[in-house]
């Protein structure tokens, strides 16, 4: 079977031929439905594979292929099939929780009623819906970072990529974020690739 993610040699060196070596010659391969935990330190280089994945910005050697497309010669392929939960809470608090999900939402191409489908059915999943219409300013720390996660689902992608979600969390909150990797394995047979430094 084909792995829906896999690198060959991937490198990632800042300032070549001197600079430092974020990633060195990574070879991994994760399958469709896959839970993938990449566990390291901070500075091991976890977010700048996430980076080359979402073909933010290129490795110095090597390959990485998201379901069938090249990250580096065709990112904008690979950006519609993956969604992505950053390290930072990437949030308006300004806003209301669904009116981040209904502004990220547009972003990805989604409006009218295929938007709020898409926004009731991800404050349903990370169970924010009785909270959606409050300023998320006022959200605890865990409400965000589910939030945070929402809005990486709206489009429905196949392959979710999670840096960091239960960062700075509390245990129930955090239990409450890994319980949720694992129904949207089981629901929705997302492939989530999940960075922690966490040993737990």
């Amino acid at each position: 079977m084909t792995p829906i993610i896999s690198t060959r040699k991937l490198a990632k060196q800042y300032n070549p031929p001197k600079g430092p070596m974020a990633i060195k010659e990574i070879d991994l391969e994760i399958a469709e439905g896959e839970i993938f935990g990449l566990l390291g330190p901070n500075g091991a280089g976890k977010t700048t594979l996430i980076a080359i994945l979402c073909g933010l910005f290129p490795p110095t050697t090597g390959d990485a292929m998201i379901a069938g497309h090249n990250a580096v010669q065709d990112p904008m392929a690979v950006k519609q099939i993956i969604g992505v939960v950053p390290e930072e809470i990437a949030l308006y608090t300004r806003l209301t929780g669904r009116q981040n999900l209904r502004y990220f939402g547009a972003l990805y191409g989604l409006d009218g009623q295929e938007l709020d489908q898409a926004v009731d059915e991800v404050l349903t999943v990370v169970g924010l819906t009785d909270r959606a219409d409050e300023q998320v300013g006022r959200y605890s720390n865990g409400m965000k970072r589910r939030l945070n996660i929402a809005v990486g689902l709206l489009h429905k992608p196949r392959i979710l990529l999670m840096d960091e979600p239960t960062l700075g969390l509390d245990p129930e909150s955090r239990r409450h974020i890994l319980d949720l990797v694992v129904r949207l394995k089981q629901d929705r047979g997302t492939t989530i690739l999940y960075t922690t430094h966490n040993m737990d």
